[in-house]
């Protein structure tokens, strides 16, 4: 080879150098990583090796998503955060003296021991006894002539609420007076057969034309009473034809309406004879009104809805797990949603139903509520208690001292005063609440009797408390 090669190859050798040594350089690094760990410095390495080993493992509390939690003796409430980690009691509630804890209106008293009944709380609905209301139609088509009540106008049983112009009332009466007045030949000419010198068979012929009119005046007057008009009385039975007509012709209609149609004949507009009076069957207060004078309804078609605002039932929706505690003639109350300064109704459970509702998996019981005065109106919602045990000896504290922080039920417990130091400070302690009767609820655990709480003002602590709360969670 000569020289002038060797240069050349040289030369292009020469070119790639670089590249030879940076994969060089790689592969020793690699190989140097390798066998140390990719570590570099060995005594750090084994100081983060033992401060791992002993460092404790810290518990991952996972993802907590917030769920609603049906609380025994009490409405469900929002669990907002773990109660497996609920820190509420190491938190303080500090206010700067006691002169600011009077402005905020907290007032504290010792935790005491009261006689409270056991009892079952469910929502519940007020609904119209069934047994009080009535839907009022005319038991013939027609048209109306005339609608005498409005909504909430006050009835009374037998009183007038509409008039019907119905065909078939004019027909019954003309049926009965021809019964009638068939009756009275038949009877003229059986009377004039009394003496002995009628034939026998003429006799018997007689007796049998009596009896069928006799019947046909009974079949007549059962029209009227199919009808819903009332029977002529025994004093009207005993008018002329022409006062029995005239009785007839606006039977059943009230004396100041009959008034009306009397002047009305007088003016030259005789009244119809198919006049049909509506009336109420109950003592109430006019509910609905379904129809309009001059429109044309058919025979039970519904013309009003009457009801008794006093009488009203109660059907509380029971939870499952309180079933076995609900029997028959317990005491009840019911207040309404909403409306706190309306005392609660007091009555007595009178019917359980057999089997729970397939949805809901509820029971429902009906409370017999007295309403004299109407105070309670159907269709409105609110809450029941029913007595289960009889009242016992238990610490209690006002309803309004217990509070939901989002884990569990606290209330605000006073620590006692450090020597020379003016603050007021209040520790949230968690409570187990049970039977609520007379705004004091049961406290099962978490409190002594003598205990030193906030019972009223209590909700100011559990702003502070919360503040401290959002506070920790922005930092």
């Amino acid at each position: 080879m000569s020289r002038a090669d060797l240069v050349r190859r040289f030369g292009r050798l020469s070119g790639h150098l670089p590249t030879v040594l940076a994969w060089a350089a790689l592969g020793g690094l690699a190989a140097f990583g390798a066998s140390h760990g990719w570590t570099f410095g060995g005594g750090d390495r084994d100081d983060d090796k033992e401060k791992a080993a002993n460092k404790p493992a810290e518990p991952d509390p996972g993802p907590f998503t917030p769920y609603l939690a049906a609380q025994p003796g009490d409405v469900g409430v929002m669990v907002t955060h773990d109660p497996a980690h609920c820190e509420v009691e190491e938190k303080r509630v500090v206010l700067p003296s006691q002169a600011v804890a009077d402005r905020a209106g907290v007032r504290t008293a010792p935790v005491a021991v009261h006689r409270l009944a056991r009892t079952v709380t469910a929502h519940g609905e007020a609904v119209q006894d069934p047994t009080a209301m009535a839907r009022v139609a005319p038991r013939v088509g027609g048209a109306v002539v005339r609608m005498a009540k409005r909504v909430g106008d006050p009835v009374r049983a037998g009183e007038l609420l509409a008039v019907i112009d119905a065909g078939e009332v004019g027909k019954a009466k003309a049926a009965l007076l021809t019964a009638r007045a068939n009756l009275e030949g038949r009877q003229r000419v059986r009377d004039a057969l009394q003496s002995n010198v009628a034939p026998e068979r003429s006799v018997v012929e007689a007796d049998n034309a009596l009896r069928d009119a006799r019947v046909a005046l009974f079949g007549a007057r059962q029209g009227l009473v199919n009808l819903g008009l009332p029977l002529p009385s025994a004093a009207d039975d005993t008018l002329p034809d022409d006062a029995y007509a005239r009785r007839l012709h606006l039977l059943g209609l009230p004396f100041f309406a009959r008034l009306e149609l009397t002047a009305a004949e007088a003016a030259g507009r005789p009244p119809t004879a198919n006049l049909l009076p509506v009336t109420s069957p109950l003592d109430g207060v006019v509910t609905k009104q379904l129809a309009v004078a001059g429109e044309p309804v058919a025979a039970l078609q519904a013309v009003y809805e009457v009801g008794d605002p006093r009488k009203v039932d109660v059907y509380l929706e029971v939870r499952q797990e309180d079933v076995p505690e609900v029997a028959l003639d317990q005491a009840a109350t019911f207040r309404i949603e909403g409306a706190p300064s309306v005392a609660p109704f007091a009555g007595t459970a009178d019917w359980i139903a057999p089997a729970l509702d397939e949805t809901t998996r509820t029971l429902r019981v009906r409370v017999r509520v007295p309403n004299p005065a109407g105070t309670l109106r159907a269709r409105t919602f609110g809450d029941g208690t029913l007595t289960v045990g009889p009242p016992t000896p238990v610490p209690a504290v006002p309803e309004a001292a217990v509070h939901w922080e989002g884990c569990s039920h606290v209330v605000f417990v006073k620590v006692p005063a450090e020597a020379g130091k003016p603050a007021v400070v209040f520790r949230p302690r968690k409570v187990t609440p049970g039977v609520r009767a007379g705004g004091l609820v049961e406290v099962r655990s978490g409190l002594a009797a003598g205990e030193e709480i906030a019972v009223a003002g209590s909700h100011v602590l559990k702003c502070e408390l919360l503040k401290d709360r959002i506070g920790d969670a922005e930092e």
